[in-house]
C-alpha cells in the first residue's frame, strides 16, 4: 500500500492514540483553521516585540527582559526637549498635572507644568522622587503620539492611580508593582 492510500484510511494499527487523533483532527480541515489561527497571533504579537504590555513585563523577570530594537516611545529627555512634537491640545505642554491626572490638590505635582514634570523640574522634582510621574507623563504623550502599542490612554491612568492607591497591579493576583517597578517597566518601552 503506498502512502498516499494509507493516509485515507481511518484505521491504522500502527499508530497511536495521539496519532489517530491528529490524524482525524487534519482531516477534519482543523488543521488548516490551526495554521491560519497560528498566523494571525504571530501578527498581533508583533507589533508588541520590544514593548511588553503590564501584564507579559511581570511575567519576564528584569534580568532576561531584552525589549530588543524595535520600541519607539519617547523618554522624558526627549519630550522635554521637543514640546512641539507635543501630540494634540489636550497634552499641550502647559497643561497642569492635577488636570490631566488624579492627584491631591495638596500635592506639589497638582500645580506643576506637564513640562515641568517630563522635565523633572522644581517642584515636581521634589515632589516625584522615583520618577513615576514624569515616566507616566511621558508614556501619556507616547500613547497619544502613537508611537507605543503595548498600552493605551486607559492603562496609563490605571498605572498612574494604582501607584497613587499602594502600587500598580498588572493583573489579578500579582504582586502590586511600588514605584520603582512601574518606572522600569515604562523605561522598557521607551527607546
Amino acid at each position: 500500500m503506498d502512502d498516499q492510500e494509507h493516509l485515507g484510511s481511518d484505521s491504522s494499527p500502527s499508530l497511536s492514540a495521539k496519532g489517530e487523533a491528529r490524524r482525524r483532527f487534519a482531516k477534519s480541515g482543523g488543521a488548516l483553521s490551526g495554521v491560519i489561527l497560528t498566523m494571525a497571533s504571530r501578527n498581533s504579537m508583533a507589533t508588541t516585540i520590544g514593548a511588553l504590555s503590564p501584564s507579559g513585563f511581570d511575567s519576564v523577570t528584569v534580568a532576561s527582559h531584552s525589549p530588543g530594537t524595535s520600541k519607539l516611545g519617547r523618554s522624558p529627555g526627549y519630550w522635554k526637549t521637543h514640546p512641539t512634537a507635543w501630540p494634540s491640545a489636550h497634552t499641550d505642554p502647559n497643561l497642569k498635572f492635577g488636570r490631566v491626572f488624579t492627584c491631591s490638590t495638596s500635592s506639589a505635582l497638582f500645580n506643576c507644568t506637564l513640562m515641568n514634570v517630563v522635565g523633572n523640574l522644581e517642584p515636581s522634582k521634589s515632589a516625584d522622587r522615583q520618577n513615576v510621574a514624569m515616566h507616566i507623563v511621558a508614556s501619556l504623550l507616547n500613547v497619544r503620539a502613537h508611537l507605543i502599542t503595548c498600552m493605551d490612554e486607559y492603562k496609563v491612568f490605571e498605572i498612574w492611580n494604582g501607584y497613587l492607591n499602594g502600587g500598580f497591579v498588572p493583573t489579578a493576583g500579582a504582586t502590586p508593582w511600588d514605584g520603582a517597578k512601574i518606572v522600569r517597566y515604562l523605561k522598557s518601552t521607551m527607546a
